[in-house]
């Protein structure tokens, strides 16, 4: 989250790669499956933390 409000994109997407390579290695899924589930879980705890920055 950046100090305006917005989401930081670019640590968001980093996070979820460097997540997406541990899911790859504990699950041996694809890469595309690995991103896929990381970034869902990279978003919602971005948009988890908005609320309580925001206010």
């Amino acid at each position: 989250m950046k100090a305006d409000g917005s989401f930081d994109r670019a640590g968001i997407m980093s996070a979820a790669a460097a997540a997406a390579k541990k899911h790859q290695l504990q699950y041996g899924s694809t890469w595309a499956v690995a991103m896929s589930v990381s970034l869902k879980a990279a978003w919602q705890l971005a948009k988890s933390h908005r609320p309580a920055v925001a206010h």
